[in-house]
Order: structure tokens, then sequence, then C-alpha cells
């Protein structure tokens, strides 16, 4: 019997075409495009686990002079939300689900993007979380999935998690979690009532 369900994100919640990202901050905030872009992929894995702090940008990028964390935090969440969207119908499967089943979000993601996903209130729509720069862990490492199954407090024969990478799905699958590889709505649907989950 399924009792909880775990969505990813970005990519299956929300979508978004993030390449002009880094030239739209660095405009804000009069730093170089290319030292911002640098930055984010020198120290991604950092950024995503929470080893590598906003003020630890904020410090890289010179802005002390100019802002504080909280206001360059600020700049990032602008920048974001314009561009990135929640899926309506997805949003629409959440409310029903939360009827029944236990909602978890598990999402690899840097501070900068978790602002906007507070803004865009993504995370009404769950009981919990689990953010990889909070845990300082990241999918799909094994113990990612265990905090959701405890916060959950569920066995993993009856979770099931949607994620559009298959590494990912895969790593929940070998704990015994059911997986869905997200490809659309239509399909999401399918599998989840194959899975004998009611919407």
């Amino acid at each position: 019997m399924i009792r909880a369900i775990f969505f990813d994100l970005h990519g299956v919640i929300t979508h978004g075409d993030f390449k002009d990202i880094y030239k739209k901050f660095a405009d804000r905030v009069n730093v170089s495009t290319q030292s911002v872009r640098d930055y984010h992929v020198d120290n991604i894995q950092g950024l995503l686990t929470g080893t590598v702090t906003s003020t630890d940008m904020f410090e890289a990028f010179g802005l002390s002079n100019k802002m504080t964390v909280e206001q360059m935090l600020d700049v990032w969440t602008e920048e974001i939300v314009k561009i990135m969207y929640a899926d309506k119908e997805i949003l629409s499967l959440l409310l029903k689900l939360r009827l029944k089943y236990k909602l978890g979000a598990l999402t690899n993601l840097t501070e900068q993007r978790y602002g906007a996903d507070v803004k865009m209130g993504l995370y009404n729509y769950f009981d919990f979380s689990v953010l990889s720069f909070k845990e300082e862990l990241k999918k799909p490492d094994p113990n990612f999935f265990l905090k959701a199954l405890e916060r959950a407090q569920c066995t993993p024969e009856e979770a099931v998690f949607i994620d559009d990478q298959a590494k990912n799905t895969d790593a929940a699958e070998r704990l015994g979690i059911k997986s869905i590889l997200y490809k659309d709505i239509d399909s999401l649907l399918k599998r989840l009532a194959i899975l004998g989950v009611e919407v």
C-alpha cells in the first residue's frame, strides 16, 4: 500500500531556461558574467550540498561594499522567478494527492534557487522537503532517500519517487522505492494508476 509520494522539483514541477541567468545576475550586481559562470562551474557540487555557502560566493564576487548577502540572494531570486514557471497540471495533481498521501519534495538545489522556490510557494504543496544544500548531501546518495523515508515515516515499499533523471530513479529503486522517470503528466498518471495510487 502506498503511503507517501516523493517529487523532484525542477524538471518535473518547475521548468525554465537558465542559460542567461549568470549574465542577468552579473549585470544586476556589476560583476563580470564570466566570473559568475566560472564560480558556479568550479563550485556547483559545494553549492548543491551547502559546503560552499552564499557568504562564500558573496565574498568571492567582492560584493561587501555594494550590498548584503541577503540583498544578493534577493537579486538571484528576482531573476530566477522571471524565467522559472510551475506546471499548473502538476500543482493540481499535488493538491489531489495530498488528500490521501504524504507528499515530499526531494530536490538537489542551491540556496539561490531555494529562494525562488519559496517565492513561488512550491513547498506549500508538500508535507516535508529534503533539500540537498540543507542536508549536505544530494541525490542519488542513498542517504538522501533514507531521510525522506524517515520523514514520511514509511518503508521503501510504501513510497513512490518521481524524478526526471534516471540516475536518481535508479538509486531509489535499488532501495526498494517504486520510481517513475518523469516524461509528461499523461504517462505519469498512467504509471501512478499501475502502482495503485488513487488520484
